[in-house]
Formats: C-alpha cells, structure tokens, sequence
C-alpha cells in the first residue's frame, strides 16, 4: 500500500471495545424466520463491527462481517449467520457505550454461542471457557435468569456491573483472551464474590466497575473512570522512570548519539511503544514497570519515514511508502488484512507529525498537504479522527477513516486575536492588567478541540515572559492568570484541560502540570515537581486510560505518572 504523508501533528488511534450476550432479544424479531436480532451490551454498544465465526477459529475474518450495530447495539443477523458464533468488535474512539455516553478507550473483542442473541463480557467468558451461559452462571453463584437476557432493561444493576467489571479483565483480541482463560475466570469469580459480599447500593452499582489490583486486591472504580479517564492532578506521583538503554542491541551513529527516546504511543492497555528520533529503532515498554520487553531490529537512517498502531501490530511506512509490520516481539510479520483496523482507510494518523492520505480528492489533497503542526483532533487523547482548524479560511476540517469530509464553520484567527484583545481590555481596569502595547500579532491563538481554544497575551516577544493566558469555549473566554507558555491538551474526559510548562526560566524552575476546569475556567489542580526530582525536560505528554506517560530525549529517559 502506498501512502501520502503530510507534515501536521495528530492524534493516535486507538482502539476499544466492550460487548454482552443473551439468548432471545424480542418475540417480535424471533418470529421472523429471515433475521434475528442481536445486541451488543457493556452499556449498549454503538458502531460496534460484528462477525458471524462461520469456520469457528474465534477470529473476526473480513470474509465473516455482517455490519455494524446501532447506536443501542443492535444489529439484525440472517438466520444462517445465527447458526454460527457471533463476535463483536469495538474499536476505541470509534464504538460507542451508553454507559458513558461517548466513545470508549479499549479494544475489546466478544463473542457469544450460537443461538446467544445478547454478547456481553459474560456470554465471551463463557465461550472462551467452552461452557454454555447457564453452566458459568452456577459455577459463578448468579442466577441463570440475569446472565442470558438483557440486564440493562431488565433492571440488574448488579450483573450489569458484573459484566462491566468482566470487560475489564478481558484483552484486547479473543485469542489473548482465550490465552489468558484461567485467570480471567479466577479473577471474574473474585469479582463476584466481592459483589455479593458488599452492601452495594442501587445508586454504587450504577455505574461501578470493580478493579483486580496488582497484589490481587479488589479496587472500586466507574465507568466514566476507566473509559474518560481525568486525573486528580494533585495527587500525581511518578510510577516508574525508564533512562536505561544500554542493554538494547543499538549502533549510535554520527546524528544520533545513543537511543533518544522522542514519540511515545499505547500499544495496548499492558505496553507501550517508543521510537527514537531517527525513527530507527522502537521499544517495547511493560506500562506497569517500565521494563523493555521486546526491541525491533535496526533500521537504516531514512528507511521509515512514519509509524503508527494498527490493532496489536505496529506499522512502519517506508520511504516508498510501503509497510512494514512488526509483531509481538517487534519482529517482521505478515498479518492477515481481516487482523489489521486500518488495512483499507483512507486517512490515518501517524507519528511522528503526519497524516496518511491514501485518497483521490483533490480539495482534501491540499487541505492535508497545507495543514499546520497544530491542527490536530485533540493531541494524543483521542482517536479515529483527523480535524483541524484553518482559522483564515474561517472553517475546521474533520476527517473520518474512510476519508469522509465534514467542514464547520469557524471563528477567523484574526476575529478570535480581536476577541482575546478586547476581552484583555476590559478587565485592566477590573483586576489591575497593564495595558496592552503590542498588536494583534502578540496574540498566540492554540485551537485545542471542537470550538475550544486557548490564547496567550504576549505583549514581550523578544523576551521569555509569564503571558496571560485565556480559554475561550464556545462563545465565553475565561482568564487562566499569568503564567509561562506550556503545552496544553485535553485529558481523555471532555471536563478538563492541562498545560505543561517545561521552561526553566526564574521563577519556574520546576515542571508544571495544571488542570482547569472547561466549565468554569477555575484551576482545579496542580501537580509541581523540582528538577532535582526529576532533571529532564518533557517533550512529549500522552494521557491514557494507564496514565500519564511522557517522554525526554535530551535525557533519554520516559516515564509514567499516575494518581496516588
């Protein structure tokens, strides 16, 4: 496959998914002898791609797809496709689930016997152990009657939870699924246990979710938390920092003195992928640890030109813009076209600052081609779109993976400078601003998301000074206060935004991370760390539903933070 790439920043892809399964949805639809109804239940699971397993493999080939469910998971099956195993395939930033009302953040596969109408986390665990429903369902201590219909409208909150917290303990393909069978179902009956052990009320198990620490305690979340995870910023520690190289198998040369360790990307949710600057080598990094756990082969300088994740592979493109996949221990392989996510797009975004086009249109041609380093969806935390902001032509592009365009209209970069200014204006007299001296090109306009952007007031560009900062949602700008330039980004909610400071001029000689809310404007937290604490300068920041990793390559050094 050959590939146009284009200098922009974007954000990764990433993929998610959670499913249910029942045995009977309606009377009305089991009375129809051409079509059956299915549905797809974590919450109901929209835009979920759904396989009937025809040779019973357990993998979703493109040869088996039947199409793609509702926004409430249902989806109508032939009766011949009903005679087979049903898997459901969520993607992340793409398959929707009612529980949090928007898109989830993992990959998931499930899957349901035949004559199984619901697929849920219950129904894949039992057909990963080759149990039928009623059969787990003793084993676990449920009752039979709320594992095989549909939990969520039938009312049991507490299986609903269940299956929430089963999707939890399952991988991102069936086969790891499968692999990883044992413990899962021990898990899954530690999590049962501890259900029918607590005093839950209606209103905790809601939105629960019960989490298997790493000591084989039992920790309460939601599924708000684990799908649009934000993080209590105050409470960031660093987990593990990882700056020793030198055990890889790695031949510096002339420009690159040692790995530098410059993009960062999930893999999945237990590894993390990172590539040096000369994008000759990439890493495999346990996200728990921090532990190099697979390490590719060496490329020629020049060789690849990008990369990015499709499912569990990751993608090189070459300079003839070809690809080049690497496996589980980052070795070449050749992955089946029905295993990759991307194999037929039209547009995906890719690292290091790139989109790649693979369509005919002209007008999407150029707006690709011309796009800025800042036009991005929402750096790093979302997925499965491309956008950006073209604020002269007074439009924001967003683009879907099958190259699909959709413009809406826009504020001007010069109308948002002049709103930015008057808005500056009217609050010197009010909280004691100096009144501004420079012109409409002193104002940094940053476009962030949808109609979300933030400015800065520089009115000393020669100098490295503290500039007022401003958000502006929609129509209404906030003040953020005075502060150095930093790197701003939306976490993986849709209530918060952070900016890191990375400058060490006088009287910001420490790393700064600060969260403020978009409803209010009001600086909600504050993480601060000191440069003897940690002397690197972070360069690259991703939040993930696994925490917050971030990366130096004048350091050499990536780590992870998390909450306490």
């Amino acid at each position: 496959m050959n590939r146009l790439l284009y200098s922009v920043m974007i954000a990764s892809i990433a993929l998610t998914g959670c499913n249910d399964d029942s045995s009977s949805p309606s009377a009305a639809t089991e009375s129809s002898s051409e079509t059956l109804e299915y549905r797809a239940i974590d919450g109901y699971l929209g835009s979920a791609s759904i396989y009937s397993d025809r040779n019973g493999n357990m993998i979703a080939e493109e040869s088996e797809f039947i199409g793609t469910t509702d926004s409430q998971g249902r989806i109508s099956v032939s009766a011949l496709d009903a005679q087979f195993a049903v898997i459901v395939r969520v993607i992340a930033g793409v398959t929707t689930d009612t529980d949090i009302q928007g898109t989830v953040s993992e990959s998931k596969e499930l899957i349901a016997k035949s004559g199984i109408q619901y697929i849920t986390p219950l129904s894949t665990l039992a057909a990963i152990q080759n149990m039928n429903l009623e059969d787990l369902a003793a084993e676990l201590g449920l009752d039979p009657d709320q594992v095989t219909g549909d939990f969520i409208a039938k009312g049991h909150k507490k299986t609903h939870a269940i299956n929430r917290s089963i999707n939890k303990l399952l991988k991102t393909s069936l086969a790891d699924s499968v692999s990883n069978k044992q413990t899962i179902k021990n898990n899954s009956a530690t999590i049962v246990r501890h259900i029918e052990d607590s005093n839950f009320s209606d209103s905790d198990l809601t939105d629960l979710v019960l989490i298997i620490n790493d000591d084989g305690s039992v920790g309460n979340s939601t599924s708000g938390s684990e799908n649009k995870r934000d993080f209590n910023v105050d409470d960031l520690r660093v987990v593990w920092e990882q700056k020793d190289f030198t055990e890889i198998s790695y031949t510096p040369d002339v420009v690159d003195q040692g790995f530098h360790p410059c993009y960062i990307r999930l893999l999945d949710t237990e590894h993390l992928i990172v590539g040096n600057c000369m994008q000759t080598k990439f890493l495999k990094l346990s996200v728990n640890t921090g532990q190099i756990v697979a390490e590719s082969e060496q490329f020629s300088s020049g060789v690849i030109s990008s990369w990015y994740i499709d499912g569990p592979f990751l993608a090189l493109i070459d300079s003839n813009g070809s690809d080049i996949y690497l496996g589980d221990s980052l070795e070449r392989v050749t992955p089946a076209p029905e295993d990759l996510v991307y194999d037929s797009a039209q547009i995906i975004t890719a690292i290091p600052h790139s989109v790649v086009y693979r369509g005919e249109d002209v007008g999407i041609d150029y707006r690709l081609s011309t796009a800025t380093w800042k036009s991005f969806k929402n750096v790093y935390a979302r997925g499965g779109e491309f956008s950006q902001w073209r604020g002269d032509e007074m439009e924001r592009y967003s683009y879907t993976l099958d190259g699909v365009e959709t413009s809406t209209a826009a504020e001007s970069r010069g109308g948002m400078q002049m709103s930015i200014i008057n808005y500056y204006n009217a609050l010197v007299d009010d909280i004691g601003l100096p009144s501004p001296k420079g012109t409409l090109q002193d104002v940094r306009v940053e476009w962030i998301k949808d109609d979300i952007y933030v400015a800065a007031v520089d009115f000393e560009p020669n100098f490295a000074s503290s500039d007022h900062h401003f958000l502006k949602v929609g129509n209404t700008t906030y003040h953020l206060g005075k502060m150095f330039g930093g790197h701003w980004q939306i976490g993986l909610g849709d209530d918060n935004i952070y900016s890191y400071s990375a400058f060490k001029g006088q009287g910001n000689e420490n790393h700064i991370i600060r969260q403020y809310s978009l409803k209010t404007g009001r600086l909600v937290g504050q993480w601060e760390e000191t440069l003897n604490g940690l002397p690197a300068n972070l360069y690259n920041i991703i939040y993930t539903s696994k925490g917050i990793f971030a990366n130096s390559d004048s350091y050499s050094t990536v780590i992870r933070l998390d909450s306490q």
